[in-house]
């Protein structure tokens, strides 16, 4: 369990022990819970997701088919139940009233989030290029912060805004979507606010982002290169001050031909791969005249050279990082 006690510190699990027998005091009872206690408890969950059964009591059923001993020996079922029952992260006496300054709906699981947040990033040195996207979270309970999206593989849960290494998949960071957030700037729309927010701790880095058209729009642009961030991201026409009207329209490209705009250093580019619809990136990071040559299956179904923007070849390049992240949280998922 190496890896996991780089990420769950002992002052970590202490945090978890302290609240846990705090929330069990408020509950008129007594859990006496200890950190290697505790820890055992999670290295009990992580076996159960690996032989996963109907029922967590059949871990410690008389039934040889079900009976795990690397489970039932580490503790009682009615210990294990009680632990679960407790498991607590912050006090319920101190949580801000929804009226009240300071008020989040995810208090309860801020700390956790929080610390973890603050891990990924001292544990991994990434690479320059990083990729902003969202991804989902598997819950069908009621919460006030679930969400539906039906063209996600994962179509009832939460919702996570993450940052990822663009290379490995790596995840750097995250926040949950709690709906409008209180008290914002009313000049910024979501994507600008999730942007800033997850790339705040590599301004002046000289990182180069890469997210899609549900983020991006011009002036977020000229902020984050301010900040010293870089960026590259599909923008969609009907966002404030997009140049609509000084670039080709997606009729009168054929398949490989492009057409450009550029202000001071930003620079948009729109192109037709394949298909009826063309693909429009802005960015600060490349020239939008350099261009490069990539594969595309013409009319007939042969594949042929065609010029290419270099912006929108190294944002299919790069864009895969979130990608990757839910491929390798699908093979190594922990569901407790």
């Amino acid at each position: 369990m190496a890896n996991l006690n780089l990420i769950l510190t002992y002052e970590f699990l202490e945090q978890i022990t302290a609240q846990s027998n705090l929330y069990a005091t408020q509950e008129n009872d007594r859990l006496n819970l200890t950190v290697d206690e505790l820890r055992a408890f999670l290295e009990i969950l992580v076996i159960m997701r690996f032989s996963p059964l109907p029922s967590v009591r059949l871990f410690w059923s008389n039934d040889r088919k079900f009976y795990n001993s690397r489970v039932a020996q580490v503790m009682p079922v009615k210990r294990f139940l009680k632990i679960m029952r407790f498991l607590h992260l912050n006090d319920n006496y101190t949580i801000p009233k929804k009226d009240e300054i300071g008020f989040e709906r995810l208090y309860k699981f801020k700390p956790k989030l929080d610390h973890h947040n603050s891990c990924f990033k001292k544990l991994f040195h990434t690479a320059r290029y990083l990729s902003v996207d969202e991804s989902m979270v598997g819950f069908k309970g009621r919460r006030s912060l679930e969400q539906y999206m039906p063209n996600k593989p994962i179509k009832r849960g939460f919702k996570i805004w993450v940052i990822a290494c663009a290379g490995t998949g790596y995840c750097l960071g995250l926040s949950v979507y709690e709906g409008k957030e209180e008290g914002d700037n009313s000049s910024k729309f979501l994507g600008e606010f999730v942007i800033e927010k997850l790339a705040a701790p590599y301004e002046r880095l000289g990182n180069c982002l890469f997210f899609d058209n549900c983020f991006s729009n011009v002036v977020m642009m000229k902020n984050l290169l301010r900040k010293n961030l870089f960026a590259c991201a599909t923008i969609r026409q009907t966002r404030k001050f997009f140049p609509k009207a000084t670039l080709a329209t997606d009729k009168t490209l054929k398949m490989g031909e492009s057409d450009i705009v550029m202000a001071e250093d930003i620079g948009i580019s729109k192109w037709k791969g394949r298909g009826k619809k063309c693909v429009t990136v802005t960015n600060t990071m490349c020239n939008a005249e350099s261009k490069c040559f990539v594969l595309r299956t013409n009319n007939n179904g042969v594949r042929e050279s065609v010029p290419c923007p270099e912006s929108i070849r190294d944002y299919n390049l790069y864009m895969g990082g979130l990608d990757r992240f839910n491929q390798l949280l699908c093979s190594y998922n922990i569901s407790w």
